[in-house]
C-alpha cells in the first residue's frame, strides 16, 4: 500500500486490477536470507571452471530442490542453494569438484526435464567468499540493492515523488494520446515522442522547435508547473518501454533544460536508481505517480532505469519481507521540462557541460565511433593494399630495367667486366609512400583518413610565395602543427567533440550582435556547436581535423521532422581559407590561433580572417591565456622549445615537412630541458619581421596532454598505434617513439597524446591585430582562461 500525496491510503494492485489496467503477475515475497544466498554467488571473473553451477530454467517453489537434486546426484554429493522460490527459477548447485560440475554442465545443459519452464541453462558460478580469498584486500560484495517505496526513504536534495498524481482516466487518456501521434522516433530498444523541441540522444543538444504539447499533456504540465520549485514548461519528450527495457545513466542536460525536471510514470512501475559517484539509491516509480528533479537531483545525480524484468522493493511494512516486482508488458513515461536559453551557470561545475566538465560520450555516439573506426580501418587495408601493389611494380620495373641496361652493356663490351649501373636517376621513382622492402623506415606512416562524404575538401595554396630559406622555415612550422595539433585532433576527435557542448556566453553574444540573414564563418568550428545560436544567421563551418568536421556535419542532417540548421562543413585550412575576399558579415575563430607556431603564422591566419571580412565585419578570436587560473595545471605542462638552429634537421624538414618525421627535430629537446633554440624566419602576411617566421616564446609554448581513456572506441586504434611507434623506434634502434607519438598510461588507464599550445600574454592578441592594415581592435577582454579579441574590418 502506498500513500498518496494528500496523506491518505490508497491501493496499488499490480495483479491486473481494473484501477490500473495492467495485466502482469503480482509482486513475490522475497526473504532477507534467500536473497543473501543468492547474492553469495557471481559469474567466474577468470573465465575458468569451478565447482559451482548456475541452474536457470528449472521447476518453481518447493519442487525445484528435489528435480536439481534427482539431476545432480549422479555427479556427487549435491549442495542445492537458494531453492524453493518462485522467484526467478533458478538456483546455485555446488558439486565436490570442478570435473564433476564440468560433466554435469556438459550432460544436463540445454535437456529439458518435466516441470522445466523451457531447456535447462548452466553456467559455471563462482562464490564470492572464495573469490575474495583468492584475491586479498578486494571488497565484499554488496546485497542486491532494493527499492524504497518513498522519496523520504532516498536522502537526495531535491529528490520527490508524489503518488496518484492523474487520475486513471487521465492516464487511460494520455495513453491514448500518444498512441495517435504519427511521428514516434524509434531508437535501439524503445520509442520516443518530442513536442516542442528535439531532443538529440547522441550529441545531448536540442534539435529545431518540434510539435506543441498537445493539450491533454498541457493540463498536466499546468499543473507541475504550479507545484513549488517547479518552472514553465515547454518541452515534452515521451518514453516507451517494453519489459525489460531501461535507460543508461545520465543527468539531464545543464546546458539543454533549466530548472526542474519531472517525470510522469504510465502504465505499469518501474524502479529507478540515482547514483552519484559510489551512492546510490533505488526509487520504486508506481503507476501515474510524479518524480520531481530539482536542485542536487537534477545536477548532480545521475538516474537511470535498470535493463531488466522486475525489481526488488522493499516490503510494504516495517521488517516485511522484500517484494519481486514484475515489470509491466508496456510502461510510457512523460517528461516536462523548460529549454534553456542561456548557458548553464549552477552551483556545480564539475557536473555541468556549460562550465567545461567533460561528460562520458552516450552509448549511440560510442557506437557510431565505433562504425566510423571500423570504415576508416577497412580503408587503410584498401590503401596498404593498393600501395603493395605500386610497390611490387615499381620494382618489377627496376628488374627489367636493369636486366636490360646489363643486356646492351654486355653486347656493347663482350670483354669487359660487368659494371654495376646506377639506375637511381634513370630509373622510375617508387611511390613515396612505399620505400624499398628491408630499409629502416625512419618517417612515421602517414595517417590515413577516411574520406568525409558531402564536405569540401579544400586546397592549400599561399597567398604569397616565399624564399627558399622562408619557404624551408615555414614549413618546418607546418610540419610541427600537423604532427602536434592536426593528426592529435584527428585520433581523439570523438572523444574531443563529445567534452565540448557549452556555448560561451561571449561568444553567444558576439552571435546575437550579428544582423538577420548575415554569413558567418566559423573557422575551426570543431564539433558545430554554435551552428544554431542564430536560427536566422548562415554560418560555413571549417576545420583543419577530417574528425572533428564529420562530427559537425552530422549536426546538418534534418531531424525526421522540423527545419534542419542553416549551415554547411568544409575541410579546410584557416591559413588558406576557400571563401571569397569579402564575403562574410562575421567570422568565429575559437581556439585556434594558439595552435599556431610562430608569430607570423599567427598574422597569416588573423590576415585570412580579415580578408573574407566585408568592410565593417567583426571577427571574434580566443586564444589560452598565460595568466590561467589554475598554474599548478601550467606547471605541469611540459615547456617546448623549437629548435631551427641545426642545419640537419632543416634538410630532413625540407625534404619531408608533411611528414610525421618531419616536425622531431623541431622538438628534439622536449623532455630533456634543452635550452630554447635561437630563431630566424621568413615574414608572414606581408608583414612579420623576417626573424618571427622561426621564433616562439620560450616561456608560452607548451606540450599539453590530452587522455583518451582506454574504455572510449576509438582507444583501441591509439593504443595500437602506441604500440608500434615503440616498435618503430626499436627497429631503428632510436631511444624513445616519435616525440608526437601517443603513449601508454597504465595508471590513468589512457592513451595520452601531446598537443602543441602558445599561451598569450596580455596584449599579444591585440598587438598582432594592430599590425595588420585595416584592422581595428573593438574589443579586447579576459574571460575564463582565454584572451579575447573583437577585430573589424575597417
Amino acid at each position: 500500500m502506498l500513500c498518496s500525496a494528500s496523506g491518505g491510503a490508497e491501493s496499488w494492485m499490480p495483479g491486473g486490477g481494473a484501477e490500473t489496467g495492467g495485466s502482469w503477475c503480482a509482486p513475490q515475497l522475497v526473504s532477507h536470507d534467500l536473497l543473501r544466498l543468492m547474492s553469495d554467488f557471481k559469474r567466474p571473473s577468470s573465465g575458468l571452471p569451478s565447482r559451482h553451477l548456475m541452474v536457470g530454467n528449472c521447476a518453481a517453489g518447493a519442487a525445484q530442490e528435489g528435480q536439481i537434486r534427482q539431476l545432480m546426484t549422479p555427479y556427487g554429493t549435491v549442495i542445492v542453494t537458494a531453492a524453493g522460490s518462485d522467484l526467478t527459477r533458478r538456483c546455485f548447485v555446488t558439486l565436490p569438484t570442478e570435473a564433476a560440475a564440468a560433466a554435469a554442465m556438459a550432460a544436463l545443459n540445454g535437456t529439458m526435464p518435466p516441470g522445466a519452464d523451457g531447456p535447462l541453462v548452466i553456467r559455471f558460478a563462482e562464490r564470492r567468499e572464495e573469490a575474495g580469498a583468492q584475491q586479498h584486500g578486494a571488497a565484499q560484495p554488496q546485497a542486491p540493492l532494493v527499492a524504497a517505496r518513498s522519496a523520504s526513504d532516498c536522502p537526495i536534495p531535491g529528490l520527490s515523488l508524489r503518488f496518484n498524481f492523474v487520475s486513471p482516466g487521465e492516464e487511460a487518456a494520455l495513453l491514448a494520446m500518444a498512441d495517435a501521434q504519427p511521428h514516434w522516433h524509434p531508437l535501439a530498444k524503445r520509442r520516443v515522442l518530442h513536442f516542442g523541441r528535439v531532443f538529440d540522444y547522441e550529441s545531448r543538444g536540442l534539435g529545431p522547435p518540434q510539435h506543441p504539447i498537445p493539450a491533454a499533456a498541457a493540463a498536466i504540465a499546468a499543473r507541475i508547473e504550479a507545484l513549488p520549485g517547479c518552472v514553465p514548461i515547454d518541452q515534452l519528450t515521451v518514453n516507451e518501454y517494453a519489459p525489460g527495457v531501461g535507460i543508461s545513466p545520465h543527468v539531464e542536460t545543464h546546458s539543454a533544460f533549466t530548472g526542474a525536471i519531472a517525470s510522469l510514470s504510465l502504465g505499469g512501475p518501474a524502479v529507478m536508481v540515482l547514483r552519484r559517484e559510489a551512492v546510490q539509491h533505488a526509487l520504486l516509480l508506481p503507476p501515474r505517480s510524479l518524480l520531481v528533479l530539482a536542485g542536487e537531483a537534477r545536477y548532480c545525480w545521475q538516474h537511470y532505469i535498470p535493463h531488466r524484468k522486475s525489481d526488488l522493493v522493499v516490503g510494504e511494512q516495517p521488517g516485511a519481507a522484500a517484494q519481486l516486482v514484475p515489470r509491466a508488458p508496456r510502461r510510457v513515461s512523460f517528461t516536462f521540462r523548460q529549454v534553456r536559453g542561456h548557458a548553464c551557470d549552477c552551483a556545480h561545475p564539475q557536473y555541468c557541460d556549460s562550465q567545461l566538465a567533460q561528460l562520458e560520450p552516450t552509448r549511440m555516439a560510442l557506437q557510431r565511433m565505433e562504425a566510423d573506426q571500423q570504415q576508416v580501418q577497412r580503408q587503410q587495408q584498401v590503401q596498404e593494399q593498393e600501395q603493395e601493389q605500386e610497390r611490387e611494380q615499381w620494382q618489377g620495373q627496376q628488374r627489367e630495367q636493369q636486366q636490360g641496361q646489363q643486356a646492351a652493356a654486355t653486347a656493347a663490351a663482350p670483354s669487359a667486366a660487368p659494371t654495376s649501373s646506377n639506375t637511381g636517376d634513370t630509373g622510375p621513382r617508387p611511390p613515396s609512400s612505399s620505400p624499398p622492402s628491408g630499409a629502416c623506415n625512419k618517417q612515421s606512416r602517414a595517417h590515413v583518413h577516411e574520406p568525409v562524404h558531402g564536405l569540401v575538401e579544400a586546397a592549400v595554396t599561399p597567398d604569397q610565395p616565399l624564399g627558399d630559406q622562408e619557404s624551408r622555415q615555414d614549413r618546418q612550422l607546418a610540419a610541427l602543427e600537423s604532427q602536434f595539433v592536426h593528426s592529435i585532433y584527428n585520433a581523439i576527435a570523438p572523444h574531443f567533440a563529445a567534452t565540448r557542448f557549452a556555448v560561451w556566453p561571449k561568444v553567444r553574444a558576439f552571435l546575437e550582435g550579428l544582423p538577420p540573414g548575415a554569413l558567418l564563418a566559423d573557422v575551426g568550428c570543431g564539433n558545430g556547436k554554435y551552428f544554431g545560436v542564430r536560427r536566422d544567421v548562415f554560418v560555413l563551418g571549417s576545420d583543419r581535423s577530417e574528425g572533428l568536421a564529420k562530427v559537425a556535419a552530422r549536426r546538418l542532417r534534418p531531424p525526421p521532422a522540423g527545419e534542419g540548421l542553416r549551415a554547411d562543413v568544409a575541410v579546410a585550412d584557416g591559413m588558406a581559407l576557400p571563401y571569397r575576399a569579402a564575403s562574410c558579415d562575421g567570422v568565429l575563430c575559437i581556439a585556434v590561433l594558439h595552435h599556431i607556431a610562430s608569430p607570423a603564422r599567427r598574422l597569416a591566419l588573423l590576415a585570412q580572417l580579415l580578408r573574407i571580412l566585408r568592410p565593417g565585419g567583426r571577427a571574434l578570436v580566443t586564444v589560452w591565456a598565460t595568466e590561467q587560473q589554475n598554474m599548478r595545471k601550467v606547471r605541469s605542462w611540459q615547456p617546448v622549445s623549437l629548435c631551427d638552429d641545426n642545419s640537419a634537421a632543416q634538410d630532413s624538414l625540407a625534404d619531408g615537412a608533411a611528414t610525421a618525421a618531419a616536425a622531431a627535430p623541431l622538438a628534439a629537446d622536449v623532455g630533456t630541458g634543452g635550452a630554447p633554440g635561437s630563431s630566424s624566419g621568413g615574414q608572414g602576411a606581408g608583414q612579420a619581421s623576417a626573424a618571427d617566421a622561426g621564433s616562439t616564446v620560450a616561456s608560452g609554448d607548451y606540450f599539453v596532454p590530452w587522455h583518451l581513456p582506454f574504455h572510449r572506441a576509438e582507444a583501441a586504434a591509439a593504443a595500437r598505434e602506441a604500440g608500434h611507434g615503440r616498435q618503430h623506434a626499436a627497429a631503428c634502434k632510436a631511444d624513445a617513439p616519435a616525440p608526437a607519438a601517443p603513449r601508454l598510461d597504465s595508471q590513468k588507464g589512457a592513451v595520452v597524446y601531446q598537443r602543441y599550445y602558445h599561451l598569450f600574454e596580455e596584449g599579444e592578441l591585440d598587438s598582432l591585430v594592430r599590425r595588420l592594415p585595416g584592422a581595428a581592435v573593438v574589443d579586447s577582454f579576459y574571460d575564463k582562461d582565454n584572451w579575447c579579441c573583437v577585430m573589424e574590418r575597417v
